[in-house]
This record gives C-alpha cells, structure tokens and sequence, in this order.
C-alpha cells in the first residue's frame, strides 16, 4: 500500500510567534505578519496587508496587497488569474499605481488564489 504524502503541517512564525497552516509544496508567507521564511527573489520585500480592487480590462475583483518591492507586488485574490495577464494595480496609502503582468500563479485552496505580479 502506497503511503500518501501530507501537503500541510503546522507551523509558528519565528517572527509574530503565532501558528499557521504551512503548504509544504508550495510555502506561502506567515498570514499574520507576512514573514517570508525561504525569500529567494532578488529584492527585499515590504509586507503588507491591504485591500484593493484589482483591475484586468474591464473586469475588476477585491484583492489584499500581501508583500511589494519595487518591482513586483504579491496580490491574494478569490480567483486565479492567468499567467501574463496584465492588471492594474492602484493602492493610493501606498502611492502603488502601476501596471503589472502576473508571471507566476498559484490556487493553493478553493476560493483563494496568489499571483505574482511584475511591473511594467
């Protein structure tokens, strides 16, 4: 019998202190204080907790804003957007408005989806 592979453990945020749930093939940041345990991009990134309407044409949705640099922006939406699509981003509290193409993407759960966004 084939033993069947856990995708979620528990983890405690070595940063806030507090636990979450960890997708161990795909780790997402610490939900409450955006902690990123493993950051391979190349820039330092500002987390964030915002709300905003992300536009893709004419289409809009509510997105949270969940880390930027000055290069890109990690974006939490209720659906998955398709790789290069191209948005636009506008959160005023943070002077963010920009257009941005989605060069990676994921649906880690129903309902909820991450993007992540390059500007251009």
């Amino acid at each position: 019998m084939k033993k069947s592979k856990d995708i979620t453990s528990t983890r405690v945020c070595p940063s806030c202190g507090k636990a979450f749930i960890w997708f161990v093939e795909t780790p997402l940041a610490c939900p409450y204080c955006g902690y990123l345990h493993h950051e391979k991009r190349g820039e330092n990134r500002t987390a964030a907790s915002r709300k905003f309407v992300l536009r893709l044409g004419k289409k809009s949705c509510q997105a949270d804003l969940l880390d930027y640099s000055r290069s890109g922006a990690r974006v939490s939406c209720p659906e998955r957007i398709a790789m290069n699509t191209v948005v636009s981003i506008d959160i005023e509290e943070l002077d963010i408005h920009r257009y941005a193409r989605a060069v990676w993407t994921k649906s880690p759960l129903p309902g909820l989806a991450m993007a992540g966004f390059k500007f251009i």
